[in-house]
């Protein structure tokens, strides 16, 4: 963690707190608009079923196209995974030799890791010997617009706060959105480091697919790394997707000791998963939904961990001229 930056490190994360809990009030309120309470808890009953097939090791992946998916998805995920963006860069950093960065998003979901890469840029997490960023391109690529239209709105309400902790003379990054047919990378000539990152994107029923896109990926944009990272029970997916060769090695990520301390709860998406385990409750289902009331009061119960993907993470680097400190 940068010398300093505690203070606006967590001014960050209070913001992205409220910008999850208003996006996700106001997709609630949309979702919810027209039905009663009972098909209302039931979807976000199949919705969490379908994510908690993440925690087993060959679970499939759930349908992402699915707003009530997603909405559950950015409550339960989205803070973790901006943390493990985060520190995923802290950790790249130590390679740059360049000012300008280039960064392809593989599978980048909500933008998890272009919301870790503004906050970088706020709090110094990206600096190193080659000095702070001049300007950041990120290319993000998913197959599924929802999760992408989420991931805008989240990040239009955290980089419009009157609470975001930047000034005018910060940058921001650039987004670009690749098209899933078309792969329309940017282009952005030499002298720029380029990283192709893919947070948690592989899943063993697409393993083949996962490891010829990556190829791809990297011998068209030029990566000079590659990092991907999965839950720890499916760290050997990781191995199958990179490189064969010896440049590609697991990594340790960890939050520090003083970012433990020092970061906020996440207390308004907390307000918002509790308003929607009231409403499950009060939504008077019959007995033989019982199970769909227990899971949403289990889930939609608590603060957000937002450890909990960095706790439970494999990472692997493929670097091809690794600084090996």
């Amino acid at each position: 963690m940068p010398e300093g930056t505690e203070d606006k490190l967590a001014q960050c994360f209070r913001t992205l707190d409220e910008a999850i809990a208003t996006v996700a009030q106001e997709e609630f309120e949309s979702l919810r608009r027209g039905h009663r309470s009972a098909y209302v808890t039931t979807q976000v009953a199949r919705a969490l079923g379908e994510l908690k097939r993440l925690r087993q090791p060959r679970g499939a992946p759930p349908s992402y196209d699915d707003p009530w998916v997603v909405l559950c998805y950015v409550l339960w995920y989205q803070p973790a995974q901006t943390f493990l963006a985060l520190k995923c860069l802290e950790r790249l950093a130590r390679l740059r030799s360049h000012e300008r960065l280039h960064i392809v998003d593989f599978g980048c979901g909500a933008l998890a890791t272009e919301m870790a890469v503004d906050i970088a840029l706020a709090t110094g997490y990206l600096d190193s010997s080659a000095r702070e960023p001049s300007d950041v391109m990120v290319d993000s690529l998913d197959s599924s617009a929802t999760m992408i239209r989420f991931g805008e709105a989240i990040s239009r309400e955290l980089l419009n706060s009157i609470s975001w902790p930047g000034d005018e003379s910060d940058i921001w990054s650039e987004r670009n959105l690749v098209d899933a047919s078309d792969w329309n990378f940017t282009e952005v000539g030499d002298f720029v480091d380029t990283w192709l990152m893919g947070l948690h994107a592989v899943y063993d029923q697409s393993i083949d697919s996962a490891q010829s896109q990556v190829a791809a990926i990297d011998e068209l944009v030029g990566a000079d790394c590659i990092l991907l990272t999965t839950h720890s029970l499916k760290a050997s997916l990781l191995r199958r997707v990179l490189p064969k060769d010896e440049s590609s090695r697991i990594i340790r990520l960890s939050a520090a000791k003083i970012e433990r301390e020092s970061l906020p709860s996440m207390d308004r998406i907390k307000e918002m998963r509790m308003e929607i385990r009231r409403f499950a409750v009060g939504s008077k289902l019959p007995d033989s939904h019982s199970d769909d009331i227990a899971l949403v009061r289990s889930y939609m119960g608590g603060v957000p961990d937002l450890f909990q993907s960095i706790d439970r993470v494999s990472c692997r680097l493929h670097a091809r001229e690794e600084d090996q400190g």
